[in-house]
Formats: C-alpha cells, sequence, structure tokens
C-alpha cells in the first residue's frame, strides 16, 4: 500500500488556498491536536475544510423533521405561537395587575385601623416594588 501523503498546517493552508489560522482552527474542531511539527494527510486536511458530508446530511435531515414536528404540533393545537399566548394571557395578568395595585385601598383599614393612610402608604409602596419586580423579570 502506498504511503499517504502528509501535510504540515503551513503547506496544507498554502495548497488548499486558506490561512493557517483557518486550517488550524477547522483541525482542532475535528478533535486533532496541533502541535509543532504535526502532519496531517490530505484526507484530514480536506475533511477539516470541507466538513463531514455524512454529518451535514444527518444536521439537515434532523432540521427538517424538527420543522415537520413544529408544524403538526401547531396543526394540531399542541403549539401555539407567540402573539397568540400573549393574546390569552394579557387579560388575566393585567386583572392581577390591578388586584395588586388596589390592595392598598383594600387592606389599609384592617391592617392598621389607627392609622389607614400610613398602612396604606405602606402597602402601595410594597406593590409597586412588586409589580416593578415582576416587570424587570417577564417584562413589560
Amino acid at each position: 500500500m502506498k504511503p499517504k501523503a502528509q501535510w504540515t498546517v503551513w503547506r496544507a493552508a498554502s495548497e488548499f488556498g486558506t490561512t493557517r489560522e483557518t486550517l488550524i482552527r477547522a483541525l482542532r474542531e475535528r478533535g486533532h491536536v496541533i502541535k509543532k511539527g504535526a502532519r496531517f494527510t490530505t484526507v484530514e486536511v480536506h475533511g477539516a475544510l470541507a466538513g463531514d458530508l455524512k454529518a451535514e446530511r444527518v444536521r439537515k435531515t434532523r432540521a427538517e423533521a424538527d420543522l415537520l414536528e413544529l408544524e403538526r404540533r401547531k396543526e394540531t393545537g399542541d403549539l401555539i405561537d407567540f402573539e397568540t399566548a400573549k393574546a390569552v394571557l394579557i387579560e388575566p395578568c393585567r386583572a392581577i395587575a390591578a388586584a395588586i395595585k388596589d390592595m392598598g385601598a383594600r387592606l389599609c383599614g384592617k391592617c392598621n385601623p389607627s392609622d389607614p393612610p400610613l398602612a396604606r402608604e405602606v402597602i402601595d409602596q410594597h406593590c409597586r416594588e412588586v409589580c416593578a419586580a415582576i416587570q424587570e423579570r417577564f417584562g413589560p
């Protein structure tokens, strides 16, 4: 059997029309260790630069299957788009926000019967902080 051609990174980069850095990155991505004087076969260099066609086909097939699954889930109602979810949730969220903001007025007399305005101020401040934290975490 004829010995396989061996390339240094510098020689292969020159011959394949790329930079050393690009070839080194591609070889490392394929699991090769780059050392001074390291040599690689033509198949290794080509595979690093061109990629693995079989792996790309598998990736493409999986991506296509994922898209088909998403479409199937949309059609069966198992999955809804963001705007639909937002429309469904916006009114309950507004009702919850209104209830939180109204707590001061509703609870102040029960929390501190001797000074309802102070109780309302404290409760309202806490409610504003809760609403701000929720908005910071989840958006307006």
